[in-house]
């Protein structure tokens, strides 16, 4: 075979051994492209594309860490001011708040709402209604609930003006607190 095949190049001219050569060369270099280069391109290319999905992949993370950190951070500050059973009575407070601000004839009611599990966490909350009272009263009222040393949550607040005398309000709001049962 071997022979054969150098018998027939033996054969052709200089022009055709040249034309052929280039063909050859031509063949080759188009199959070491289409078998070497090209695949690696393709692959690089994939790589690039893995490379930007994975650092915006770990950027995400890196703020889902900073996320956590800060939340963990406001947990950790709540567990703080989350009371014990027994510290801190929510019914009582509510009561001397509404004496500290010179409102305790214009609070009609405190009723306590059913508490809420919420592992680790267990909520309770109570209904204040108000009556015939102006609106830095409320306000007043509403800031002393704030500056509690326990953590405490206004759910919902209703205001409407009285029919008799429109300068007053009668309001009704839930607050809510939570401690952790033991």
């Amino acid at each position: 075979m071997r022979d054969r095949l150098l018998a027939w190049w033996r054969e052709r001219n200089e022009r055709e051994r040249v034309v052929l050569g280039l063909g050859a060369v031509a063949v080759a270099v188009l199959a070491g492209y289409g078998l070497v280069v090209d695949p690696l391109l393709i692959r690089s290319a994939r790589l690039d594309r893995v490379i930007v999905q994975r650092q915006a992949d770990l950027d995400r993370v890196v703020r889902l860490a900073a996320q956590y950190k800060d939340a963990a951070e406001r947990v950790s500050a709540l567990d703080r001011r989350v009371a014990r059973p027994g510290a801190f009575s929510l019914l009582s407070f509510l009561e001397e708040a509404a004496v500290t601000q010179q409102m305790r004839g214009r609070l009609t009611s405190i009723r306590p709402q059913p508490s809420q599990t919420l592992p680790p966490y267990r909520e309770l909350s109570a209904e204040v209604k108000l009556e015939s009272v102006t609106l830095p009263q409320i306000v007043a009222y509403l800031t002393a609930l704030d500056r509690a040393p326990q953590r405490l949550r206004v759910k919902s607040l209703r205001l409407k003006t009285r029919y008799a005398d429109p300068k007053l309000l009668d309001g009704s709001f839930v607050v809510s607190t939570y401690d952790k049962p033991s």
